[in-house]
């Protein structure tokens, strides 16, 4: 079975206030191809299951915003939307509250990562709904080495991987892990699932599948859409 009957969602965190991209817009509202970025992900997700749930979830100062932006660009995108909290935890957490369907296989998803492909969600969500969790990541390119003070030290690239979103699991597994105090260890699900003793399995990613956070990354995805 590969879970296509299973009940999917995803929460697309979507706080970002545009800091890095020196930029008084959220970066979730920059356009790339005329439209938001933001838009683009939704889309994305549609386009591969007319059925999903999406739950976007932004700081509250943003909504009104993004409610019209929403109104213009994707009136066919039914979404809801929730504040967020101060860290990505508490806006993940926050999203968690608006599914209460027991069997259900939910990702979770940056809100700026509009080139995921539907090969790489039909991986995620499948395996997900398998064996309870799956990451998406692609193999490092680039030569790496650990810092150490003044010091630094070589690591083996061909065990290290890039790790993407969504990254999805079982409902009750999510909750349990969010059930966690804060840690700043907590940098994306997998690390909290991780910390409440949860096996996290890895799938292909696709490489496409940046979040741009910086101008720099805003040309690549605008070169990569325009590529199609």
């Amino acid at each position: 079975m590969d879970g296509s009957s299973t009940k999917r969602y995803v929460i697309v965190v979507a706080g970002g206030t545009g800091t890095r991209m020196q930029s008084v817009v959220p970066k979730q509202f920059m356009r790339i191809g005329g439209e938001p970025i933001l838009v683009h992900t939704l889309r994305q997700f549609v386009e591969w299951d007319a059925h999903i749930k999406i739950i976007v979830v932004m700081h509250a100062d943003l909504i009104a915003e993004w409610r019209e932006l929403a109104k213009v660009n994707c009136p066919e995108i039914e979404h809801h939307v929730v504040p967020g909290g101060k860290e990505r935890f508490d806006s993940v957490k926050a999203g968690l509250t608006c599914i209460e369907d027991a069997e259900a296989v939910v990702g979770i998803h940056d809100a700026v990562r509009p080139l995921v492909t539907k090969a790489t969600l039909e991986r995620c969500y499948t395996v997900a709904h398998q064996k309870g969790s799956a990451i998406p990541c692609v193999p490092v390119t680039d030569s790496i080495r650990m810092v150490d003070g003044e010091a630094s030290k070589h690591l083996d690239r061909s065990v290290l991987r890039a790790v993407q979103t969504p990254q999805c699991f079982k409902l009750n597994l999510l909750v349990q892990a969010y059930n966690l105090p804060y840690q700043t260890s907590f940098t994306d699900d997998a690390s909290v699932l991780e910390a409440a003793g949860i096996e996290v399995h890895l799938v292909e990613g696709n490489r496409e599948n940046i979040k741009i956070t910086n101008p720099e990354d805003l040309l690549v995805a605008e070169s990569l859409l325009n590529r199609g």
